[in-house]
């Protein structure tokens, strides 16, 4: 969801599940689990957006005690208004 700040920058933050699907490689085949973002979303014209997300991520892959995941990083992404909508 987007919380505007000005009328060319907003919020960003969300939370959810992800998913990776095999084959990552030879010895991980996927895994899942939660999800958070926050970032900024610009406008940089009446069709177009920037967004930059920070995000963590926490899961599994496999079975035990060393099937634990953890990641986090910096996604940057262009969105272009098609439509009504």
């Amino acid at each position: 969801h987007a919380y505007e700040i000005q009328s060319w920058i907003s919020a960003t933050a969300g939370i959810g599940l992800y998913m990776e699907t095999p084959p990552a490689s030879q010895t991980y085949d996927g895994g899942g689990g939660f999800n958070a973002t926050i970032g900024t979303l610009f406008r940089t014209s009446r069709d177009w957006n920037i967004v930059l997300d920070g995000y963590f991520r926490y899961g599994h892959f496999g079975m035990g005690q060393d099937s634990t995941k953890t990641s986090y990083g910096l996604s940057l992404g262009v969105i272009r208004k098609v439509g009504q909508i």
